[in-house]
């Protein structure tokens, strides 16, 4: 194949040349049909495609300082839009340079984590979350997505590192549908991200990994907002993510709620609610065992 090439429109002035690669990072092999942004005093923008070789040269260039950086299906930085820092560059061209300016640029092939979550009869509708730590080991959810058909899953375009998985039954937000009732489960079988099984995975490696999901009766939670408010925003969550898990329904005559089908665990009940011009809040731990919960009262607070 050609050597791919793009040229910008030539005004007076254009001076620069630039012939570069796009590279393997941990190869060192061109990579092929990597797509190549390029842009000009931050408004002029092309994108063009490298050869076979990974080569690619733009020509015409101002005398200005040139961005340009590379993405490829597989690599992180795609498709997302972030980039990789050995992806990225600037390039100062010169109205006296005598030669294309050379340059290289590094993709590191992306990390993926894949697997399945069912129960010992098959697969069965659930939602997988991916966890990472921060410098300052805070935990984080980088990610979470529902299972397949067949109970499968995949998390793809992630740096190397290390990473933590859960799965519990679907969110229940307001939906007729009633989805079976699991137990929250890490990765090898862990009730707690605390004594989680880390993944750790390498660049350009791919690990497979199972969850076996375990089936509970889930549990009634009933209580009341002390104040009693014509409307409330009520609901679920884990004490270490702040997602929803479920919504409650709502008495607007006697300021109670319930939740049903909720499995056993560690949560934190959320309410909100607005009164009098003023915004309200209350919240607290609640952990669901093998009986429903009744009588619960929530204190209201101002935010």
């Amino acid at each position: 194949m050609a050597l791919a090439y793009v040229s910008f429109a030539a005004p007076e002035g254009s001076v620069g040349e630039i012939a570069g690669h796009v590279i393997d990072g941990l190869t060192g092999k061109g990579i092929a049909r990597a797509r190549v942004v390029v842009t000009a005093s931050g408004e002029d923008r092309m994108i063009l495609l490298t050869d076979d070789e990974g080569a690619f040269r733009v020509r015409n260039l101002p005398a200005t300082r040139i961005n340009i950086w590379a993405q490829r299906n597989g690599y992180l930085g795609y498709p997302d839009g972030s980039s990789a820092q050995e992806s990225v560059t600037q390039v100062v061209m010169s109205a006296t340079a005598d030669a294309p300016t050379a340059l290289t640029l590094k993709l590191t092939p992306q990390c993926v984590i894949e697997g399945k979550a069912a129960t010992e009869k098959g697969a069965s509708v659930a939602l997988v979350r991916l966890w990472t730590r921060k410098v300052d080991g805070t935990a984080v959810v980088h990610g979470e997505m529902k299972v397949d058909r067949k109970g499968e899953f995949r998390f793809a375009s992630l740096a190397a590192g290390r990473y933590y998985l859960d799965v519990s039954s679907l969110p229940a937000l307001s939906s007729p549908i009633t989805n079976p009732v699991y137990l929250r489960r890490f990765y090898k079988e862990e009730t707690t991200l605390q004594t989680a099984t880390a993944i750790d995975v390498q660049a350009g490696q791919t690990k497979s990994v199972s969850i076996l999901l375990q089936s509970s009766q889930g549990r009634r939670i009933r209580g009341r907002i002390a104040s009693a408010p014509p409307n409330a925003f009520i609901s679920l969550h884990f004490p270490d993510n702040a997602t929803q898990l479920a919504i409650s329904s709502w008495d607007n005559k006697t300021g109670t709620f319930a939740f049903s089908d909720i499995p056993p665990g560690n949560y934190v009940l959320d309410a909100n609610w607005n009164a009098d011009g003023r915004s309200f809040r209350a919240s607290m731990p609640l952990t669901v065992s093998d009986t429903d919960l009744d009588g619960i009262l929530l204190a209201p607070s101002v935010p």
